[in-house]
């Protein structure tokens, strides 16, 4: 897929720097791309795989059968998920940090 059928618009008016780096921002339509089909389309573009199963969309059970629903070998799922949980939780814990420092200043 290349950048013109990517369907996630840029945001320039947006944008912002940080520390003298410069960010784009992207936008998204839920209402037009619910997550499900976003997924999909995604899964297809860097896998050329089934759908992706997501626990709070298509429960697997258990992760034999997410890593079975991923084509993925159980090694290579945990290493995944350990890697996705710890990206999650330095997000999440950015965000908390960021709202006591917001909290402190006001």
């Amino acid at each position: 897929m290349d950048v013109g059928e990517w369907p996630t618009p840029r945001a320039p008016a947006a944008d912002f720097t940080v520390g003298g780096r410069r960010y784009g921002v992207y936008a998204h339509d839920w209402r037009a791309m619910p997550p499900q089909a976003w997924l999909e389309l995604l899964a297809a573009r860097e896998t050329a795989a089934a759908p992706l199963a997501v626990e709070p969309l298509q429960p697997a059970g258990t992760q034999e059968r997410a890593a079975e629903l991923l084509n993925l070998p159980m090694n290579t799922y945990r290493r995944h998920l350990a890697a996705g949980i710890g990206r999650l939780t330095s997000v999440l814990w950015r965000a908390e940090l960021d709202a006591r420092n917001r909290g402190a200043n006001a």
